[in-house]
C-alpha cells in the first residue's frame, strides 16, 4: 500500500520477531481450517465465523470470498425476508471492516458490489441503501481522494442509483479544485462527458481547456492534467474498421484497421454478388473479392483472367498483380477532433508555458504531440500547412531525448512514426520534403511514371502500424540505411510492389512476419540486404514474392533452401 515503508527484518527486535511469527502460525492454521470446510463443502455459523476472522486478517483470500459467497447463496435461497435481510447487512459490515484493514483491497470491493447488486436492486429500501453507499464513498474519498477502487466502486453505485452524468461531472469538478493531482478525477471526468446527450453544449471545450490549463500551470510536472489534455484533443476520434478501399479492374479489396476472420456486417456480400475472402486467412487486416463484369467486359479478357472474372471465382495472383490498382482511404486514423483554430490558441499557450519551464519535460512532450496534431490538421490542404508544425514537433521529440534519456527510445520511436504518418499523408502532393529540425533528415516522395515511391532519409528507429495507416497506396517503399528492428505496419501495404529494407536490425522472425502480414498480390521484390536476419520461418519460403535478396544475413539455417528459392542478389 501506498505510504507504508518497508521494514528490514534485521533490525525488528527478537520479541517482535516472535510476535509477527506467532500471528503466522495463527493465520496459516485458519487457512487451512477455511479451505478444509470448503473442500467438504460444510456450512453454519462455524464456516460464517471462520471466513470472517480469515478475511478480517487477510482481505486479498479471493478463495474466502468465493466461499462466502456460496454460503450466501444457499442460506438465502431456504431464509425468511427478515433472515436473508441479516445475511446481507452481515456481508456489508464485514466488507466495510476489511477495507478499513485495507481500503484498496481488490476482493472486498467486488464482494461489496456484489451484495448490494444482488441485494439492494431487489430490496424495499434500494433507494436508502445506494444513498447510504453514495454517502460512505464520499467520506473514504476525503480520506483517499485518489483511491481507484473507491471512485470505480462510486460509478457503479451511481449507475445503479440513476445519477446523472452531470452530477458526477460536478462531482469531478469538486475534487479535481481540491487537488489538481486526482488522475481518478480526471478519469471519471472524461469517461461521463461522453455520456452526456449533448456533451459539446454541456461541457464546452473552451471551458475544459482553460480549467486544465489551470491544472498545468499549477503543477507542470504533474501527469494527471496533461493525459486529460491529450484526451480532450482527441475525444471525438472513432475506430472505423474500414481504413482504405482498393479496386482494380479484377478485384476490389478493403483495408480494416484490426484483424478479423470476417468482413464487417455492413460489407457483408448480399445474395448474388462474390464473397469477400481473407488475403492471409484464417484472420487478416485485408479481405478481396473478384468485380462482377457484364458479358462485353468478360469478352474482353482473354485466357486464365477472363475465367476469374465469373461471379464467385478466384482471381489468379497474375491477373490480380496486373491490373492497376486505385487505392481511396476510408477514415482519417488519429486526426485530431480539435480545429486548427484550437490547437494553433492551444500552441501558444503551451509555448508560453515552456518560456517559464524551459526543461519540463511535460511541456516539451505535450507540445511536441500538440504540433503533431495540427500537421495531421494541416496536411488535409497543403504542405506548407504541416510541415513547419511536423518539424518542429520532430525537433522537441530530439530535445525530449536529452531532457529525459530514460525514455530517449521512445522519442526516437515517436519521430519515425511523425516522419512516417507526414510521409504518407503528403506523398500524394509532394516531390520531395525536408524536416529541418535535423539538416540530415529528409523524406523524398517522388512519382515514377504512374508508380507511387516513397524513400524516406528521415532516419527511423521504428515503423509501427499506426504511422503506416496512409502507405496503402504506396508501390515501392524505400527504407534503407535505418535502425528498424520490425515492420508492425507492413499489413497496410496494399499496393506494393517493392520493399527495400537494406541496412537495418531485422532479425529473421521480425522479418518473416512482415513479408507475411503485407495484403499486396503484386510484391515482386523485397531487399533486406545486411541485417540480422538468422533463420526464415518455414511459410515464408513458399510465398508468392517472386525475387527476395538476403545477401549478407548471417542464415544459419535452411541456407541452402534459402538459396533456391531466393537467389536474387542485393541491389547496388
Amino acid at each position: 500500500m501506498h505510504g507504508r515503508k518497508k521494514i528490514d527484518p534485521a533490525l525488528i527486535d527478537r520479541a517482535k520477531r516472535e510476535q509477527l511469527a506467532a500471528r503466522a502460525r495463527e493465520y496459516a492454521e485458519l487457512q487451512a481450517r477455511v479451505l478444509e470446510l470448503r473442500k467438504t463443502g460444510s456450512g453454519g455459523k462455524e464456516a460464517y465465523r471462520l471466513t470472517g476472522k480469515v478475511l478480517e486478517q487477510n482481505p486479498d483470500f479471493a478463495t474466502a470470498w468465493n466461499y462466502r459467497k456460496e454460503l450466501v447463496l444457499s442460506d438465502i435461497a431456504n431464509s425468511t425476508a427478515d433472515a436473508a435481510f441479516d445475511i446481507w447487512q452481515n456481508e456489508l459490515t464485514l466488507t466495510e471492516g476489511c477495507l478499513r484493514v485495507n481500503p484498496k483491497s481488490y476482493g472486498a470491493w467486488h464482494h461489496r458490489l456484489w451484495t448490494i447488486r444482488t441485494y439492494a436492486v431487489a430490496s424495499s429500501t434500494k433507494e436508502e441503501t445506494l444513498a447510504r453507499e453514495l454517502g460512505l464513498c464520499t467520506k473514504l474519498l476525503r480520506l483517499d481522494e485518489r483511491n481507484f477502487h473507491c471512485w470505480k466502486y462510486r460509478m457503479c453505485i451511481a449507475e445503479l442509483a440513476g445519477v446523472s452524468a452531470r452530477e458526477t461531472l460536478d462531482f469531478t469538478t469538486e475534487k479535481i479544485n481540491e487537488n489538481f493531482s486526482n488522475y481518478s478525477a480526471w478519469h471519471h471526468r472524461s469517461a461521463h462527458i461522453s455520456l452526456l446527450d449533448n456533451p459539446d453544449t454541456e461541457v464546452p471545450a473552451a471551458a475544459e481547456l482553460e480549467l486544465v490549463q489551470q491544472a498545468f500551470y499549477t503543477e507542470p510536472e504533474d501527469q494527471a492534467a496533461w493525459m486529460y489534455h491529450r484526451w480532450l484533443l482527441g475525444r471525438d476520434l472513432e475506430a472505423q474498421s474500414v481504413v482504405a478501399r482498393a479496386r482494380s479492374e479484377m478485384q476490389e479489396i478493403v483495408l480494416l484497421r484490426h484483424a478479423a476472420t470476417a468482413v464487417p456486417l455492413e460489407l457483408a456480400s448480399a445474395n448474388g454478388e462474390p464473397l469477400w475472402t481473407p488475403v492471409h486467412p484464417p484472420s487478416s487486416h485485408a479481405f478481396a473479392r473478384p468485380i462482377r463484369h457484364t458479358a462485353s467486359a468478360s469478352s474482353a479478357a482473354t485466357g486464365e483472367c477472363a475465367s476469374s472474372a465469373l461471379p464467385g471465382a478466384a482471381v489468379p495472383d497474375s491477373c490480380a498483380s496486373e491490373a492497376p490498382l486505385a487505392v481511396e482511404y476510408e477514415t482519417e486514423p488519429f486526426a485530431p477532433s480539435a480545429s486548427k483554430e484550437t490547437l494553433d490558441k492551444e500552441i501558444a499557450a503551451l509555448e508560453e508555458l515552456r518560456e517559464v519551464e524551459p526543461t519540463s519535460k511535460w511541456v516539451a512532450l505535450e507540445l511536441a504531440h500538440v504540433l503533431s496534431l495540427r500537421a495531421v490538421a494541416g496536411s488535409r490542404s497543403s504542405i506548407a500547412d504541416a510541415l513547419p508544425f511536423g518539424s518542429r514537433a520532430v525537433h522537441l521529440l530530439h530535445l525530449l531525448q536529452r531532457l529525459d534519456p530514460m525514455h530517449s527510445e521512445h522519442y526516437r520511436d515517436a519521430a519515425s512514426a511523425l516522419a512516417l504518418e507526414l510521409a504518407g499523408r503528403l506523398a500524394p502532393t509532394a516531390a520531395s520534403l525536408r524536416i529541418e529540425a535535423d539538416p540530415e533528415a529528409e523524406m523524398s516522395l517522388s512519382l515514377h511514371g504512374n508508380r507511387a515511391v516513397l524513400t524516406v532519409r528521415q532516419p527511423l528507429s521504428a515503423a509501427p502500424s499506426s504511422a503506416m495507416l496512409r502507405l496503402a497506396h504506396v508501390e515501392e517503399l524505400d527504407l534503407r540505411g535505418h535502425e528498424l528492428r520490425s515492420l508492425d505496419g507492413a499489413r497496410h501495404l496494399l499496393a506494393l510492389e517493392s520493399l527495400l529494407v537494406d541496412d537495418n536490425r531485422l532479425a529473421g522472425r521480425a522479418f518473416s512476419a512482415a513479408i507475411r502480414a503485407i495484403p499486396s498480390q503484386r510484391l515482386s521484390f523485397v531487399s533486406a540486404c545486411r541485417n540480422r536476419i538468422d533463420a526464415l520461418l518455414e511459410d515464408v519460403l513458399s510465398t508468392t514474392v517472386r525475387s527476395v535478396s538476403l545477401d549478407e544475413n548471417p542464415l544459419l539455417r535452411m541456407e541452402e533452401e534459402v538459396k533456391r528459392a531466393f537467389p536474387a542478389t542485393c541491389r547496388k
